[in-house]
């Protein structure tokens, strides 16, 4: 699977493509998920944009507890960690 970088906005026209980007990749960690030992509230606040920032940052120290084994365990940090410098770009 392959995740392509979300690229810098320059036009206001390109803020839609980089929402849609943002929107599949939450979607397709949420689909990794699924299968992994995460309380299901940690994961519905991912999708609350206020609580967002500090639920990813919890799921980024917490996600190896019980599911370091676990088949997409690799992917689902990749994609973490590719969506947590998106929201820290954000917040700046």
């Amino acid at each position: 699977m392959k995740v392509t970088p979300i690229k810098p906005t320059m036009r206001s026209s390109d803020k839609d493509e980089r929402g849609d980007s943002e929107r599949k990749r939450l979607n397709l960690l949420l689909a990794l998920l699924e299968g992994m030992s995460i309380p299901k509230g940690r994961i519905n606040l991912i999708w609350n944009e206020e609580s967002r920032f500090h639920s990813l940052k919890w799921l980024d120290r917490n996600i190896a507890v019980q599911n370091r084994d676990h088949r997409n365990f690799v992917q689902a940090r990749n994609l973490l960690t590719l969506i947590l410098k998106s929201e820290h770009k954000k917040r700046q």
